[in-house]
């Protein structure tokens, strides 16, 4: 048994017919004795969608009121793909219309999504848009193919996507719309992701004070909004550099003149995020005093 198709109270009297209105969200018709499902008033036809829920913007879409509705039981439902279902029982009203014993419904129109893609976003921007379409009612949406970027969700009943985004590149994915009105209607989207900005500093550099041919080490940290950066870490002085990695955080010098000297870190960058370099840090290095040695 699907433990997700919980239909609750379900309807207050027999169906007589199940009718599935789109294979792709499994959306079904039933109609028969009931004039209630799950407690809300339908009068002997019902949509109903994948979990076993009454679908309340039925009524709406098919300008049927719930309160009146068919006025006796329905025995088949035939939907044709094209918006229209043909219906057949012992009814001769369908709301304030005469329809003795059959009736054909029809409403609205097919769900069309508009051409329009995403503006490009960097690695660390929140993001909120939605597929935007034409059509009545709403359609419901499903992406068949590709992806969202990494750190997107997308909400299937509203075509919303969300997130905060985790990854640079472009990123195409496609989307279909149903709205139960033959035929769907299918949109292949591209959104581009920048990498994301980075900024480093260098944060110390000991011992101090420092001496020519001392070991000096250059402590590094590279920042973004979101995520960890990875990577190389240069730190020049012009003449002489290191390299250390992002997450070992400092690498190693040995000057052998002494001086006022400018350091600089420079970092790579990596697939999700950008270069940057570092403020200037001034070092001064001492010579080393030799003193004389003292005969006896």
């Amino acid at each position: 048994m699907d433990e997700t198709f919980d239909p609750g109270e379900g309807p207050d009297a027999p169906v007589n017919v199940i009718a599935l209105l789109d294979s792709l969200t499994h959306v079904v018709l039933i109609g028969g004795e009931f004039q209630a499902y799950n407690g809300v008033e339908r009068n002997y036809l019902a949509r109903l969608n994948t979990y076993g829920k009454a679908d309340t913007m039925f009524n709406t879409a098919y300008a049927i009121d719930p309160d009146s509705g068919f006025d006796a039981p329905v025995h088949d439902v035939v939907p044709l793909g094209d918006g229209r279902i043909y219906t057949s029982g012992l009814f001769t009203l369908v709301g304030d219309a005469y329809r003795f014993y059959a009736a054909s419904l029809h409403a609205g129109s097919q769900p069309i999504l508009t051409r329009a893609g995403f503006s490009e976003k960097s690695v660390g921007d929140d993001f909120t848009g939605n597929i935007a379409y034409y059509g009545y009612p709403k359609p419901v949406y499903h992406i068949i193919e590709g992806n969202l970027p990494p750190g997107l969700v997308f909400d299937s009943p509203t075509g919303e996507i969300s997130g905060t985004l985790e990854a640079a590149g472009i990123f195409t994915f496609t989307v279909t719309a149903s709205n139960y009105i033959a035929p769907n209607d299918t949109q292949t989207y591209s959104m581009p992701v920048s990498k994301g900005a980075t900024s480093i500093t260098i944060t110390s550099h000991e011992p101090q004070p420092v001496y020519v041919g001392q070991v000096v080490r250059v402590s590094y940290d590279v920042a973004s909004t979101v995520g960890v950066p990875s990577g190389q870490v240069t730190v020049t002085e012009g003449q002489i550099s290191c390299t250390g990695t992002v997450s070992l955080g400092s690498c190693d010098m040995v000057f052998g003149w002494p001086g006022s000297m400018v350091l600089i870190a420079k970092y790579s960058g990596d697939d999700n995020f950008e270069p940057s370099t570092s403020p200037m840090v001034d070092l001064h290095v001492h010579a080393r005093l030799f003193l004389p040695q003292v005969s006896r």
